[in-house]
Parts: structure tokens; sequence; C-alpha cells
């Protein structure tokens, strides 16, 4: 999906249904992430690693 997808497809939901939740990921960059912010994104990931292998290891005891 491309940015210009997304935008349209945010901005669909938003008309669609004001109620909807919109979360954005890491995934996106953080230039995107601030231009589509005041379209009606509800949710937005922080800090999170999305890396492969950037979650540390859990130990098993």
């Amino acid at each position: 999906m491309t940015d210009k997808q997304l935008v349209q497809l945010i901005c669909a939901f938003r008309l669609f249904s004001a109620d909807v939740e919109l979360s954005l990921s890491t995934r996106e960059s953080p230039f995107f992430r601030d231009q589509v912010l005041p379209l009606g994104v509800t949710h937005m990931s922080a800090a999170s690693r999305t890396q492969p292998g950037a979650m540390p290891m859990v130990r098993k005891r």
C-alpha cells in the first residue's frame, strides 16, 4: 500500500464513521506520521522496535 492509498483509506474511514479507531505504527516514517495525525488517527505506537531481532530475548527458567 502506498502512502497516498493509506491517506485515502484514513480519510474514507473518517468520512464513514467518526467513531472508528485508527492506529498508526512506527513502520511509517516520522514525517508521514506527523502529516496524517491531524486527519484523525486515534492511536500511535511510540518507541516500538520493528526491526528483526529488536525485541530482547526472554530467558526461560
